[in-house]
């Protein structure tokens, strides 16, 4: 049996996450503008998160089909790899944000000026959070780094004094 290549999943990972954010984020919009409009709340809120989950898929799967043409072009250049996410947000901000402006009104510019924007702050949002995870998971590592030295100085330590007292109850 072939299966999916696990490089293909990680990138429908990426996007489901991001879509589901922009979905939950969708219903609790939708209620405060059911409730600002005295619209009904249930069917309002639905109607954002649909719609805010059918813009995210649109702007996150140009997204990442841009960030993997960049990243297959430049060869897997780290040095650029904030570059590449931000050019890969913004071009899925523009070509997204277009296709969602022209399904909702007929006014493909206005939604690319509306997502390119928004598209920039999610990536320098999620480069934030990579950097924090990052720098978190080191903490986390030297912490039990330390402890585990810690642990075994402790040990070390028991094991004399235990000889000592060996030494000590049993003279020659």
């Amino acid at each position: 049996m072939v299966g999916i290549p696990k490089e293909v999943l990680d990138e429908i990972d990426h996007i489901s996450n991001r879509v589901t954010i922009g979905a939950f984020s969708g219903i609790f919009l939708g209620a405060a503008i059911a409730t600002y409009r005295g619209f009904p709340i249930l069917r309002t809120s639905l109607t954002v998160a649909a719609s805010c989950a059918m813009t995210g898929t649109a702007c996150f799967i140009t997204e990442r089909a841009a960030y993997a043409t960049l990243t297959s072009i430049t060869k897997q250049d780290t040095e650029n790899e904030t570059m590449k996410v931000v050019a890969s947000h913004s071009i899925g901000g523009l070509c997204g944000g277009g296709l969602s402006g022209y399904l909702f009104h007929k006014r493909p510019f206005a939604g690319m000026m509306l997502f390119a924007p928004i598209m920039i702050t999610v990536a320098l949002v999620e480069m934030e959070v990579d950097a924090y995870r990052k720098e978190r998971i080191k903490d986390l590592l030297a912490d039990r780094k330390s402890r585990q030295s810690l642990d075994s100085i402790t040990k070390l330590q028991s094991q004399q004094r235990d000889s000592s007292r060996t030494r000590d109850a049993h003279p020659k």
